[in-house]
């Protein structure tokens, strides 16, 4: 079903490479300036903006989503770190985070603090 609120529109899901997206649509207004057709200014045009928001994906996706600086979403980051506990444990979640950034997570590694 589709859901008016104002300038949005939920539109609906989409599927790709297994991530489920929520769709909405962002009506935007145009500035416009008097012309000879509109002298007054007084009608609005509008552009719709397609806003995807990742909703369900397999866990390295979704945490690649966290990391990801060009796919910031509002609410996504507050939203996952309140509900990771319920599909994933810490630990698996800083794994995940290391291994995105390129540092080996081994319990076995020895680290040494230097001394001053």
């Amino acid at each position: 079903s589709i859901r008016f609120a104002g300038l949005l529109q939920e539109w609906g899901e989409e599927s790709e490479d297994g991530a489920v997206y929520g769709i909405t649509l962002h009506r935007v207004p145009v500035p416009s300036s008097p012309s000879r057709s509109n002298p007054s200014g007084a009608f609005v045009q509008y552009r719709t903006n397609k806003v995807r928001r990742l909703k369900a994906a397999r866990l390295q996706m979704l945490v690649n989503h966290l990391l990801d600086a060009d796919r910031l979403e509002q609410d996504y980051g507050r939203i996952f770190l309140s509900t990771y506990r319920t599909f994933t444990s810490t630990a698996k979640l800083l794994e995940l985070t290391f291994q995105r950034h390129g540092v080996a997570s081994s319990q076995n590694n020895n680290y040494s603090v230097p001394r001053g």
